[in-house]
């Protein structure tokens, strides 16, 4: 196929949705390859990891880790959204800083297991406490207890909501 063909196949779809991938390498490090298959296959255009900073091998200084972190950051800037790979709800602390920043620029972010997370930094998307957040289901916006439906305490099967999860006051599970 020439480039002049595969560009009139790009003119007629519209931009892909642009993912950055963070967690800790050491804990979801076959969860990176896993869903960096999963989503290309998608038809997303995913940001993630170029080196793991914890590779001895490598031999990186701490200037190093340093730019690494930052291009990270550039990563989650560009992207639509942010998916944390928190393996048994392992939020580490440059998770925990690239999970910060993505909630400070407004970002929609899909945490892989829909655990509790409770971080400095991260705060309610409602009201902007630092305690105890939940995930919610639907647009992954962080929310606390007072900011949030727990599905478990509304008979909302009869609407097609699946019960057991937590979903914010603004989205209300749509």
């Amino acid at each position: 196929m020439t480039l002049d063909e595969l560009l009139a196949i790009k003119e007629q779809q519209s931009r892909p949705l642009v993912v950055a991938h963070c967690g800790s390498t050491s804990r979801a490090r076959e969860v990176f390859e896993v869903e960096r298959l999963q989503d290309t296959l998608r038809g997303y255009i995913v940001l993630t990891i170029g080196a793991e900073k914890g590779d001895g091998e490598l031999g990186l200084t701490s200037g190093q880790a340093v730019l690494l972190d930052v291009l990270h950051l550039w990563k989650i800037e560009q992207a639509d959204v942010v998916r944390i790979f928190n393996v048994g709800g392992y939020i580490g602390e440059s998770t925990a800083r690239e999970l910060a920043y993505a909630q400070r620029l407004g970002k929609r972010i899909d945490l892989l297991e829909y655990a509790p997370v409770s971080l400095p930094e991260v705060r309610c998307c409602a009201c902007a406490c630092e305690g105890v957040l939940y995930p919610c289901e639907y647009c992954g916006d962080l929310v606390c207890r007072e900011c949030s439906f727990d599905a478990d305490a509304w008979d909302l099967k009869q609407f097609g909501i699946p019960v057991g999860h937590w979903m914010c006051a603004e989205c209300g599970g749509k």
